[in-house]
């Protein structure tokens, strides 16, 4: 099976493992990639191939090229079995659109989600504290929270709270949030919480925060 990998046409699966294709059979692969037609022993392009080709053609493209081949030289599939091989492909070709199609209609889900929410957040600050000088967001979380005097520190570039449970990381997500807080004018302030895990509080000034727009009644 080969996919295109970089604007390339590689293999990315092979029965056996150790299987190659040579020069004539890579140039056969990506005519039925390219053409979306068969290609290669036994088809009507670039007979010298010693691998058949066949494009698992979608509505959104040809996504991947299968290759057939024998290592007792004989006809990579039989006349008898053309047909079965040709269906087989047309429905791997089907299951693939939908799994593609899927994955992009569960992003779009997700994208949808995070604004609504977004949104919604922004709403509920301008309308019940748009008549304060600021509006000051609160978020906590449940774990070790912050060791004394790192306050300031959790906010450098590539820092981490001491007592943190979260392993890896680059130690740049508070930092970028500190930076883009400074710009936007937005007071940003760390906390160990009384009953556990850190807090975070935003500050938004009065500038920020959108004014309602008015009832059309």
């Amino acid at each position: 099976m080969l996919a295109e990998t970089d604007g390339v046409l590689t293999s990315i699966v092979a029965r056996p493992r150790e299987a190659t294709i040579s020069p004539i059979d890579q140039a056969a692969a990506e005519w039925a990639w390219s053409s979306g037609e068969p290609a290669g022993r036994g088809t009507g392009t670039l007979l010298a191939s010693d691998w058949q080709f066949h494009p698992l053609k979608t509505s959104l493209g040809v996504p991947a090229v299968l290759g057939i081949a024998r290592d007792d030289d004989s006809a990579p599939v039989a006349a008898d079995k053309a047909t079965l091989l040709a269906t087989l492909i047309g429905q791997a070709a089907l299951a693939h659109e939908r799994l593609y199609l899927e994955d992009e209609m569960r992003s779009l889900s997700v994208l949808e989600e995070r604004d609504r929410l977004r949104a919604a957040l922004l709403s509920s600050i301008g309308h019940d504290l748009r008549t304060h000088d600021a509006v000051l967001l609160t978020i906590r979380d449940r774990g070790e929270g912050l060791v004394p005097g790192a306050e300031q520190m959790i906010f450098d570039t590539f820092a981490r709270a001491k007592a943190s449970d979260r392993h890896g990381g680059s130690g740049l997500g508070l930092a970028i949030a500190k930076g883009f807080s400074d710009a936007l004018g937005i007071r940003l302030a760390a906390a160990k919480h009384p009953e556990g895990g850190a807090i975070f509080k935003l500050q938004f000034p009065q500038a920020l925060i959108a004014s309602p727009v008015p009832d059309p009644d």
